[in-house]
């Protein structure tokens, strides 16, 4: 079986650096761009079903796809970005100078600091790994429509890497990397960066 992951188009949190999951932004003129590359690149890839965030950024993307190749579309809540909480819509600076405390302790404790109004990434982390294990024992390819924490952390739990690990991987706006299981062993074949 084969993961297919597709991060979603540049929005303008992306182009402004601010801390967001949770919240929806819409695509730069950019993210329009890659929106219409991204839709055509991946026809080169074959795959059963789409599984998408129901979050505007990815699910938009993935309901084009679905449409334009006639696949079934599958929303997954668990596919949705870390809720990052009182953090939401701020620059890193922002929410040091903000919110010190809570700051202070993601950085000494990333994994188990909950965000005020949000989550832990042990939280997030769960939830990811448990959908990964619900699609990795079928034998059916996935593309996966989703967002850069869920994409890194869903890679590092495949590829058995300690945790935190993935958080070092640089994963762009519309990056397609597709991830091969056979008999229980993961293998990156493509990873292509902003088609």
């Amino acid at each position: 079986m084969r993961f297919i992951f597709l991060r979603h188009p540049e929005t303008t949190a992306n182009e402004k650096n601010l801390i967001y999951g949770k919240t929806d932004y819409p695509y730069t003129k950019r993210g329009q761009q890659q929106f219409e590359e991204a839709l055509d690149y991946v026809e080169r890839f074959r795959f059963d079903k789409i599984l998408t965030s129901p979050l505007g950024r990815a699910y938009e993307l993935a309901s084009a796809v679905a449409s334009k190749m006639s696949k079934e579309l599958i929303v997954h809540e668990e596919l949705e970005e870390m809720n990052f909480g009182i953090f939401e819509g701020l620059t890193e600076d922002e929410a040091m100078i903000k919110y010190p405390d809570v700051h202070q302790a993601f950085v000494e404790s990333f994994e188990t600091t909950l965000f005020p109004e949000g989550e832990s990434f042990d939280v997030f982390k769960n939830r990811v790994e448990g959908f990964v294990n619900h699609y990795r024992q079928s034998e059916m390819d996935w593309l996966v429509v989703s967002h850069g924490g869920v994409i890194r952390t869903a890679i590092e739990y495949l590829l058995d890497n300690k945790s935190g690990l993935s958080w070092h991987l640089e994963i762009g706006n519309c990056s397609i990397i597709e991830i091969h299981i056979n008999e229980g062993k993961p293998s990156i074949i493509k990873n292509i960066l902003n088609p």
